[in-house]
């Protein structure tokens, strides 16, 4: 029994082939097997690294962050079953893993900071309905969807570092205090790694997957990109909007000035370590997170968009949870019936 990537669902898979979905995806992302754990050494080297950065943590806060019985953090195994020939997803729980601690603090550091401009990126499906929505559009503005394969597998670590140091030294912070912010964050980078059906595996490059910095080291790497190269496809209007989730992006472009193949051919020369999937209009529609966005003659009309995996299932009325659990989803739904700008 495993559960599905993007819903409530439990998937019946046998073994063997949940195995060899797994092992795929290992040998597909740079993944080796190494022959022992790791995690005693790597305790050792935050013990380390947390009395070199004495700006960032001090003695009386060690032992808070410290994991007093670390281990390994274990791979778990979702299926993609919206998804040809349901490849899996992956999540890690990096919960007793001996950076956890000291990544929650170093995550929350660089948020507070506050060194990435966030100009193109979305925080939810309300932003993009609220923008678009706004657009006046004509005969020639086609939409399309990217998506990036396997982003925090494939994030260069020394690309993540470079980004870092790139947007920590835009905003002119304490010298030494970036500095000692990019040791701490090589240290936890070189600690990516997890176990899987008792064997022992690391990434060459990437990003912990499930560690609470992820996201975070994944938005300073794509900001950067976008700095330096959407903001001249905006300038040169062959592209008139563009947004990011995480890593998914809709784009509105002028098709007279340039074609769906161009873009992602472009986009795809712009980094190595990235590929991106490209999803066309079917019927004058496209979906991008929870939304269904149809283009009519001179503007652009939101609908709500469901998977066909999606189960619809909520936490039963006599399910022995708090109350407001059981009435999130229902909450949900009506705020977003109510804020969304739906077409009539």
């Amino acid at each position: 029994m495993a559960k599905e990537d993007k819903s409530k669902a439990v998937v019946m898979i046998n073994k063997t082939d949940l195995q060899e979905k797994v092992i795929h995806f290992l040998q597909n992302n740079n993944i080796q097997q190494i022959k022992k754990d790791p995690t005693d050494k790597y305790q050792k080297q935050i013990h380390k690294v947390m009395q070199q950065c004495e700006l960032i943590t001090n003695k009386e806060t060690h032992k808070y962050l410290t994991n007093i019985q670390p281990c390994a953090p274990k791979l778990n195994a979702l299926i993609k079953t919206h998804k040809e020939n349901m490849p899996i997803g992956t999540v890690v729980n990096n919960t007793q893993a001996p950076s956890h601690k000291i990544t929650k603090l170093l995550n929350t550091r660089l948020k507070n900071m506050e060194i990435i401009p966030n100009i193109y990126n979305i925080k939810n499906s309300l932003e993009v309905a609220e923008e678009i929505s706004k657009i006046h559009i004509n005969q020639y503005m086609k939409l399309i969807t990217l998506d990036i394969n396997d982003l925090y597998t494939n994030l260069p670590t020394q690309g993540i570092i470079q980004a870092t140091r790139f947007w920590l030294h835009k905003k002119a912070y304490n010298k030494e205090e970036n500095k000692q912010i990019e040791t701490l964050l090589q240290i936890i980078m070189e600690q990516n790694y997890f176990q899987y059906n008792k064997q022992f595996y690391k990434p060459k490059e990437g990003v912990a997957m499930g560690s609470p910095l992820s996201g975070t080291l994944a938005e300073l790497y794509l900001q950067r990109i976008e700095n330096n190269y959407i903001k001249q496809w905006l300038d040169s209007e062959e592209i008139y909007y563009y947004k990011r989730y995480v890593d998914g992006i809709i784009i509105l472009f002028n098709k007279n000035k340039i074609q769906e193949e161009q873009i992602l051919q472009g986009i795809n020369c712009i980094d190595k370590h990235l590929t991106f999937k490209l999803t066309t209009e079917d019927n004058n529609k496209i979906n991008f997170l929870d939304l269904t966005i149809t283009r009519e003659i001179n503007k652009l009309e939101i609908g709500i968009y469901r998977k066909e995996t999606n189960t619809d299932t909520v936490i039963h009325s006599l399910s022995n949870h708090p109350t407001a659990q059981n009435m999130a989803a229902f909450r949900c739904y009506i705020n977003r019936l109510a804020t969304l700008q739906l077409t009539q």
